[in-house]
Formats: C-alpha cells, structure tokens, sequence
C-alpha cells in the first residue's frame, strides 16, 4: 500500500505507529472508540516527536475477526487489505534457539529500541484486517524519501 522496498521500509519504519492494543466493552459509552482514536491521533504525534525526535506520518491497526474495525471506518481510517497470517514478535537474543526450535523464523537482529532482541516471525491461521491512518497530507512522501526533512 505504502510502495516501499524493502531498504527503504527498513529506514523510514520509524516514522510509522502500530496501535496494537484497543479494546472497547460493551459497556462504554457511545462515540467513545471515535473520541479514543481521536485523542491517540492529537497527542501521539507530539508524543512521538518528543520520545524519538521523528515525524510520526502514519499510525497502523490490525483487526482480528470477527471484529470488522467499524471504529477505525468512522475515525476515518483506510481499510487496505488483510495480513498474510504472521505472528511477529520481539524476544531476547537469549530466547532465539529456543524459538527457531519450535519453528519461529528470525527477521532482524536488534537496533536501536530493541538491543539485545531478535524479531521472529510464525505463520499462523489467522489473517487480519490492516487499517491505516495517514497523519499529514504528504505522509507517503516522507515514507519514500521524497521529502528532504523527516522532523
């Protein structure tokens, strides 16, 4: 979607979030998903630009079924596909045989936010639906290097 290679997904995924963890009960009041979303938006911007001193340009979510991510659809997320079925995780170096052992596949070695960890990878059943929300207007600029300054 975004139409990066992969060198340069690798240098500019810093300027991309994962909202990985939202969780709306029955119970909460109406619009307050919207309201949520809405607030991640306004402070996660300026939050990131002061904790890792980058223009953050696009914020990501996965839905898992049979969750449709109609919040995301009315905070005016792009619905852009669904993922191929991975599980991507963060684990200590230490812990690196004993995953490959039980079939995990190792992406990358740890960088900067990551020292002393390795992101593996599965393939599992479950395929998720991919929503993204572009933060300015010139947001797959930034993420293809066509922009001169990233802050």
């Amino acid at each position: 979607y975004i139409g990066w290679d992969k060198k340069t997904r690798l240098k500019n995924l810093n300027m991309v979030a994962n909202n990985w963890r939202f969780t709306l009960t029955d119970k909460a009041p109406k619009n307050s998903g919207t309201k949520a979303l809405s607030l991640l938006v306004k402070h996660g911007v300026k939050d990131w630009m002061s904790e890792y001193n980058t223009k953050l340009v696009l914020l990501e979510t996965l839905v898992e079924a049979p969750h449709r991510g109609t919040v995301y659809k009315a905070s005016g997320w792009i619905y852009v596909g669904k993922t191929k079925g991975y599980t991507i995780k963060w684990i200590p170096s230490k812990l690196r045989e004993e995953y490959v052992r039980k079939g995990w596949t190792v992406m990358t070695e740890g960088d900067r936010f990551h020292k002393d960890k390795v992101r593996i990878a599965k393939k599992t059943s479950t395929r998720k639906y991919v929503f993204v929300k572009p933060l300015t207007k010139a947001w797959r600029k930034y993420l293809l290097n066509k922009v001169n300054t990233v802050t």
